[in-house]
């Protein structure tokens, strides 16, 4: 079967919604870096300091322009024993719960492979087709990413998949990846480049804010970036995002994050919440949280939230 142009660019907006997560580096000199963001990056009295080394403004930018602490602690799932309880619902045009799924799996690994099972499962009768397939587009995505099917190995080829498997799998790995960069320029149409708020161009929109906190007695970073409050919706994509930092390794811990546009072709309102934790020396998502209304045409308003939560 043909993967439709409807389907694709549904894929594509999705991966704009749960995909951006967080830099794009530059390949700029510490001179140019300093020069640009001494004036824009507000930090409280503190200096920032990594494994002993001293950060200072173009040190801590470049690394969160090159940053991939948080794809990399998914990635980590692949490798260790986990349970896991998943819980979507599904709302409709009165906000209102239309159908719901709920599961609790565990994953095995065995040698290379490694496999998701479920220990309880529970949905709505309305929550899939009749063919058991997926009827809403975003709870397609997740299966593919928290509830593959089937045993899956490090060396497994997906060359005899169908197109639209194929064209899944390829965009549903991008979205593994962009979750966590969300600066990387999109190639969705419409979007242009207004995901790419560090650049020169866009950067003038936001209000940059750093500072050290305490979260639940471990030193962090917080990094707050969010729109100025004059800069209308229609100019903008990522409304907010916040990021902590643990202080003795600059790993991320957590990451929030608003996307939102609205006119034009389509309307989104998304919000992203992930935590990180450690286990046998690796960082590993500890929750995900999304809620998210979209709508492009030819196709129904989705509007669907999950919360994913990890034991280990």
């Amino acid at each position: 079967m043909m993967y439709d142009l409807n389907t694709r660019y549904q894929t594509q907006l999705l991966v704009v919604v749960i995909l951006l997560m967080c830099g794009n580096a530059f390949g700029q000199n510490d001179s140019m870096l300093q020069n640009e963001w001494k004036n824009i990056l507000q930090i409280d009295t503190v200096t920032v300091y990594a494994k002993g080394a001293r950060f200072n403004i173009p040190s801590f930018m470049r690394l969160v322009f090159e940053d991939k602490s948080l794809h990399q602690s998914f990635k980590n799932l692949h490798s260790v024993p986990y349970s896991a309880h998943h819980s979507i619902v599904v709302r409709n045009e009165q906000n209102t719960v239309a159908e719901y799924f709920s599961a609790k799996t565990f994953q095995e690994i065995h040698a290379a492979c490694r496999e998701i099972k479920y220990s309880g499962r529970n949905f709505s009768a309305g929550f899939f087709k009749k063919s058991k397939k997926h009827k809403y587009y975003t709870t397609e995505i997740y299966e593919r990413m928290f509830l593959p099917q089937g045993q899956i190995c490090h060396y497994d080829n997906n060359e005899t998949e169908s197109s639209k498997n194929v064209y899944l799998s390829a965009y549903t790995e991008k979205i593994k990846q962009m979750v966590f960069r969300p600066t990387q320029k999109t190639f969705l149409p419409f979007i242009g480049d207004q995901n790419e708020i560090f650049s020169p161009k866009h950067r003038q929109k936001y209000i940059f804010k750093l500072r050290r906190i305490n979260i639940a007695g471990k030193e962090a970073y917080e990094f707050d970036i969010r729109r100025k409050p004059n800069v209308p919706d229609s100019d903008i994509l990522i409304d907010k995002m916040v990021t902590w930092f643990d202080a003795s390794d600059l790993q991320v811990i957590r990451r929030t994050m608003t996307v939102r546009k609205k006119g034009g072709f389509f309307d989104l309102d998304v919000n992203i919440d992930v935590g990180t934790t450690k286990t046998s020396g690796l960082y590993v998502p500890a929750y995900m949280k999304y809620t998210g209304n979209w709508h492009i045409p030819f196709s129904k308003k989705e509007r669907i939230s999950f919360k994913t939560t990890f034991q280990y």
